[in-house]
């Protein structure tokens, strides 16, 4: 029953019930100016002494905070014993065969069950990266993406130098003429999908974790929102320069003049070859930072290749390399990134199971 001083309850003999009034439970404090300023500095030294650079987090040319990158937010989570909650928000359909993941992340405090915040993250197979394609004229004989226009004579040639066989072709086969060629739409959107599933999870667990923790005053948001997947335009060329000259300045030395690509715009050709790379790396990139286990990081090694084994990925770059297609800054900046993701990987390849990723790759080649 319930009378005026609240509620009342019947006590059975010899039984106390203690009856705790809602207004009597104390809700917690707010955080003081003192546990704040602890705060902050317990994340500025986790991020000075136990993250690595290129691993846990990592730079952006423009950009002045570091990006925060997954294996970074675990840490986080650790230092502050945090329960990251993913969850599938909505998953969307459309027509065209492309697929939208929305994520939400909320985090919990693991000793108390407290819900302190959340995250959203959202990735689409309608990115540019997993959206679209190069598309190469391929051989008909041999199937490589060897065609070049000739330079000699009107016509086409399967370039021996890109693994080639040599064949001609006439300047108006339909067979080369017909084939589609610079950005084309992924045929293979199927292959995408469970990596933009992992993808929004792992945005919307860096976003709920730089909320929670206050880490935005030292961090930003992962890479991938900020390096753009387009194709660089070409420089802009001076009035009446026309199109660039054959000469010997702009002819690899490892061609013959005949070989040269001719009617291909040298600076248009290697930026579509510098995009295409950087893709392939950033892919590359996204699985290192997601892999779990070290049978996926031998099969990442593979792709990528190291120093004393090469891959498809590094035979491409040193293509590229040999025929002159990419400027100084694009060699030094592929170079550059895939260095950056051989050591990601090795550092994975440790945490995993030291020294089982170098026994296979002296056993298997790529």
């Amino acid at each position: 029953m319930t009378g005026p001083a609240g509620p009342q309850v019947n006590e059975p003999p010899g039984q106390a019930i203690q009856v705790v009034p809602h207004a009597a439970i104390e809700r917690a404090p707010e955080l003081s100016v003192e546990a704040i300023v602890e705060r902050v500095q317990k994340v500025q030294e986790v991020a000075r002494q136990v993250m690595q650079e290129g691993h846990d987090f990592g730079k952006i040319p423009g950009v002045e905070k570091d990006v925060l990158f997954k294996p970074g937010a675990e840490l986080l989570a650790l230092t502050f014993r945090l329960d990251p909650q993913i969850a599938i928000q909505e998953r969307i359909w459309h027509e065209d065969g492309h697929l939208t993941v929305v994520c939400c992340c909320t985090m919990y405090h693991s000793p108390t069950g407290a819900r302190l915040g959340s995250g959203l993250g959202v990735c689409s197979t309608k990115e540019s990266k997993y959206a679209w394609r190069k598309g190469e004229r391929l051989c008909p004989k041999c199937s490589k993406p060897a065609i070049r226009k000739s330079n000699k004579e009107p016509g086409f040639y399967c370039w021996a130098k890109l693994d080639g066989c040599g064949a001609k072709f006439r300047d108006n086969d339909p067979s080369i003429t017909g084939q589609q060629v610079g950005r084309v739409p992924n045929p293979d959107l199927a292959d995408c999908y469970n990596t933009v599933v992992k993808m929004a999870a792992k945005r919307a667990q860096v976003a709920a974790t730089l909320i929670v923790t206050c880490a935005s005053r030292i961090f930003t948001q992962d890479q991938e929102d900020f390096v753009s997947d387009e194709e660089p335009e070409p420089p802009p060329r001076k009035p009446g320069s026309g199109a660039p000259v054959t000469t010997p300045s702009n002819i690899s030395p490892h061609l013959d003049p005949d070989e040269n690509p001719g009617d291909f715009n040298p600076t248009q050709e290697g930026d579509a070859v510098y995009a295409a790379a950087m893709t392939k790396m950033h892919k590359v990139k996204d699985d290192i930072m997601s892999c779990g286990d070290i049978d996926t990081a031998l099969l990442i090694r593979a792709v990528l290749g190291s120093k004393a084994k090469s891959s498809q990925l590094t035979r491409e770059l040193q293509t590229a390399r040999e025929t002159g297609l990419l400027s100084p800054d694009q060699r030094k900046e592929l170079g550059s990134f895939w260095q950056q993701l051989n050591r990601m990987l090795e550092q994975k390849e440790a945490a995993l199971e030291p020294g089982s990723a170098a026994d296979f790759l002296g056993e298997h080649g790529s």
